[in-house]
């Protein structure tokens, strides 16, 4: 399946790469750069000169070929490549594999979303590579596609650090992936208001007010202005059907320059007859004049859920004798799927956890690792005796959520038991390999 990636990233008995998050197929064209006409890869295109875009077949990370850059000018290259068909409020990842052993040049993952009449709405520039003799995997995280969004440009950005005399730098690409994580909530973005209320969202507790603004705005035309009038928890809520045994992660940006109101992300799993079964409740907001970006992680739905409450709540935290209201602002929500979970202890869930994709499995075992807060991480594989296979390391990993591939060609055929170690919680999982 990943051909010779894995002659970078094995060194014991089983290979594990880190990835970006994954479930969902490859968006782009010749996205491996196998495919060349009259000098260039297909679908992809040199929108600024000042570059050569070379088929090597000498570095590659996966398959037969990838892109040799050679950058020729000290002002900001990109090689791109053009996506139609864009969802606003649907998630979209793009990551790339770059070899840059030059410390002359660097390169980094951008993201610029345009209209129907090719208009600019907001663009993502990522981090830049690092000097390495390995494949560094560089990706965007998921970004919310704003409203009126119908073109998406993924860039690979070329950038000179310092030359000291050298006309150029080199630097090699491979492997991109654009990936489409569709929003299962309705109006994410509260751009659609009906008789003074955003559609799809229900004021379920009655003592705030939600109004239409379009001032304080994190993308689009308007966010939703949450005026708190009680000491007591309120919630703006939208109901989603959802399939038990799947994972689900919800998330919103908040304004909250309010030091007498915060808010947090809060799940609340119902069975058919309405009856609650359990719910999850994130972190709060802090006093910021910036917007916050929360999440839930991914949580896994019980086995007999089938509604979920994805909620904003909202609390009074010091209002005194003479405040009377809180203010915070919310936009682009987001509820994503990542299919079913084989994890145990799943109705116990802490700030992290780890979901097995796919069960059985006959050789690579993708594992899903979400994080709501930075933290150590170390993997271990056991088989059935209880005899440690592999123990890995990962080092300190960044909140969001990663995927995780497991080498198994080296492995027998049989159960085996996975053990994280975040920070300082245990999440634990199994998978069965087939031979």
């Amino acid at each position: 399946m990943w051909g010779k990636r894995w002659h970078f990233i094995v060194s014991a008995l089983c290979g594990i790469v880190v990835l970006s998050t994954a479930y969902t197929q490859n968006l782009l064209q010749n996205p491996g750069f196998e495919s060349w006409i009259a000098g260039m890869p297909d679908y992809w295109v040199n929108e600024t000169s000042g570059f050569d875009v070379v088929k090597d077949s000498n570095t590659v990370h996966g398959d037969s070929y990838s892109a040799k850059l050679i950058l020729k000018s000290k002002d900001t290259r990109r090689l791109t490549q053009y996506v139609d068909s864009i969802f606003p409020g649907d998630g979209y990842e793009f990551s790339f594999y770059v070899y840059d052993n030059d410390p002359h040049g660097r390169v980094r993952v951008a993201m610029r979303w345009y209209d129907g009449s090719g208009h600019l709405i907001s663009g993502y520039y990522g981090g830049y590579s690092s000097d390495s003799t390995g494949w560094q995997q560089l990706k965007s995280g998921i970004q919310i596609a704003p409203p009126g969004a119908e073109t998406l440009h993924v860039e690979i950005r070329l950038y000179d650090v310092d030359w000291d005399g050298v006309d150029s730098a080199i630097l090699y690409v491979d492997d991109a992936y654009l990936k489409r994580f569709p929003n299962l909530l309705q109006n994410p973005g509260f751009e659609s208001w009906t008789a003074g209320t955003p559609d799809y969202w229900v004021n379920e507790t009655d003592s705030f007010d939600v109004v239409k603004d379009s001032n304080t705005v994190y993308d689009g035309n308007y966010s939703a202005k949450l005026i708190l009038r009680s000491t007591d928890t309120q919630w703006l809520t939208q109901y989603v059907d959802i399939t038990s045994g799947y994972g689900y992660e919800f998330s919103f940006h908040v304004y909250d320059n309010d030091p007498h109101g915060k808010a947090r992300v809060a799940m609340r799993w119902y069975d058919g007859s309405g009856n609650f079964i359990s719910g999850y409740y994130g972190k709060y907001s802090s006093n910021d004049t910036t917007w916050q970006y929360l999440t839930s992680g991914i949580q896994t739905a019980p086995s007999d859920a089938e509604i979920l409450h994805v909620e904003i709540r909202l609390y009074d935290v010091d209002w005194g004798d003479s405040i009377e209201s809180a203010v915070l602002y919310v936009d682009n929500a987001y509820l994503g799927s990542y299919g079913p979970t084989f994890v145990e202890e799943s109705h116990n869930m802490h700030l992290s956890n780890v979901l097995v994709l796919e069960n059985p499995v006959r050789s690579d075992v993708e594992l899903l690792l979400s994080l709501e807060e930075p933290a150590e991480v170390t993997f271990a594989v056991y088989d059935v005796t209880g005899r440690v296979i592999q123990i890995v390391n990962m080092g300190r990993m960044d909140v969001g959520t990663h995927r995780i591939v497991l080498n198994g060609d080296k492995l027998s055929a049989g159960v085996y038991f996975l053990s994280f170690s975040v920070g300082d919680k245990i999440r634990k999982g199994r998978f069965i390999l087939l031979k």
